[in-house]
């Protein structure tokens, strides 16, 4: 059973290229049952791409929230803030090789335990049409059945690539009617 809400972005796709991560804090009701990677209630899921054949995905355990739980300070569960990198996304994508029309999923192995990337299709981080954050029930949880409530929030872009370059320009006009006319301009922008 899965429950998830889109953001459509058919009519101007978005450009996630020229950035390294993204990130969102995500919350779990505190009813939320978490033993290990393997035993827990419900995972988060963060989907974004082309379309539903195309896509990019992380997904991980929900941690119950520990706010008022004897917790030190009054944050969310530090193993339920997401960072999905953008370069780990690529490797996989090349090293699936071939094979775009089966689910290509891999461990992340900065993530918190049971977090994992999924590759589908041929997603382009220079053309993003859907975001699609949701919850979905583990089939091997204890539960037979969950309800609570879970938040995302603050889903942002993160470590913009803003690396140096240089910028040539070079301009040039040549007339030879009534003898030779020659320009040439040339201009260099190194920041």
């Amino acid at each position: 059973v899965k429950k998830v809400a889109k953001k459509d972005y058919s009519s101007a796709p978005i450009d996630l290229f020229n950035y390294r991560a993204m990130k969102l804090f995500v919350n779990g009701d505190p009813s939320f049952n978490y033993t290990n990677e393997m035993i827990y209630d419900a995972r988060m899921v963060v989907r974004f791409g082309n379309d539903s054949n195309n896509y990019y995905e992380y997904s991980a355990p929900i941690h119950p929230d520990i706010r008022g739980l004897g917790a030190q300070d009054n944050s969310w569960n530090g193993l339920n803030d997401v960072t999905v990198n953008f370069n780990d996304l690529t490797k996989i994508k090349i090293a699936r090789g071939d094979s775009i029309n089966i689910p290509y999923e891999i461990s992340d192995s900065t993530g918190p335990p049971g977090s994992k990337y999924r590759v589908f299709g041929n997603p382009d981080l220079q053309s993003i049409r859907e975001i699609i954050v949701g919850v979905e029930k583990n089939r091997s949880g204890l539960n037979s059945s969950i309800s609570g409530s879970v938040w995302f929030n603050e889903l942002r872009l993160v470590n913009v690539i803003d690396d140096d370059g240089i910028a040539l320009n070079a301009n040039a006009n040549i007339q030879l009617a009534d003898l030779l006319n020659l320009n040439f301009a040339v201009s260099r922008t190194d920041p």
